[in-house]
């Protein structure tokens, strides 16, 4: 919500549990869900955003699927 715009990526190039899930959601789908530790950044954190073991919270909107292009 803070970036005003969404957030575009692919799966696999994120935390264990956004790639689980995600195929859950569906196009259009949304949910709430707890990431645990172990699936997010476990021991190591993420810089000075997300302390070490900590567990989190995604309120997440699956607007669209794109395909990746074909090189």
């Amino acid at each position: 919500y803070r970036r005003g715009r969404p957030l575009e990526f692919y799966v696999g190039n994120v935390i264990q549990g956004w790639n689980e899930v995600l195929p859950m959601l569906g196009e259009g789908g949304r949910g709430i869900f707890v990431i645990p530790a172990n699936k997010a950044y476990g021991e190591d954190g993420f810089g000075d955003l997300v302390s070490p073991g900590q567990h989190l919270i995604f309120d997440i909107q699956l607007l669209e699927i794109l395909e990746e292009e074909k090189k």
